[in-house]
């Protein structure tokens, strides 16, 4: 096979454009620390019982009403709650961006693509450590812990348009990473490393 072979055969004339579609859910670095979210929660929910307790020695009716209050914002907040991630669309060599959150897609020509890159940092990880006699966890730093992003990089002047602003954990951000460079290969485009001179 020669380098020249183009990955995907063009549409026959007349044909419709097809639209290709690549669906990433994004884990982020917060989401993955399973015991912070639980401490939260935890501290919630004992501020909540005091609360609920407070009320109820005023009116038993108040903080029934506060209860089913704070039941119903607890339902309408996890259903509104956004998933980190973006779908990639390409249809008729136009590239569509859809970030999680944003009611405007991103749209640029497939050709002016010139790079995905991992753009990488150091954060420090908190632990916490709670003894059965202590009412409040201590908390200490570990090691650095290496996150990262997928950014997508355009020729010209246009900004570097990053693919979530949340960081993940590196392994799983270059596994995501992989998914979107193949998924754009298979569309027919190239990064500016392997493009013909000309």
């Amino acid at each position: 096979m020669t380098n020249d072979t183009p990955y995907r055969a063009p549409n026959p004339p007349g044909a419709a454009a097809r639209t290709e579609r690549l669906v990433v859910d994004w884990t982020d670095t917060e989401s993955l620390n399973r015991w912070k979210r639980f401490m939260r929660g935890y501290y919630a929910f004992l501020a909540w019982v005091l609360v609920l307790a407070a009320v109820a020695i005023a009116s038993l009716p108040a903080a029934a009403g506060l209860a089913v209050g704070l039941i119903a914002y607890q339902i309408h907040r996890r259903r509104t709650t956004v998933q980190p991630g973006f779908t990639l669309e390409v249809a008729d060599e136009t590239l569509r961006i859809t970030r999680a959150g944003e009611a405007a897609p991103t749209t640029a020509a497939l050709a002016s693509v010139r790079d995905v890159e991992v753009e990488r940092k150091s954060i420090q990880r908190v632990s916490y450590h709670q003894n059965f006699n202590e009412p409040v966890p201590s908390t200490s730093l570990s090691g650095d812990l290496d996150v990262a992003r997928i950014v997508v990089v355009f020729d010209g002047g246009a900004l570097p348009l990053r693919l979530t602003e949340e960081y993940a954990p590196v392994f799983l951000c270059l596994e995501r990473f992989g998914k979107v460079r193949t998924f754009l290969r298979r569309q027919g485009w190239k990064p500016v490393g392997e493009r013909e001179p000309g």
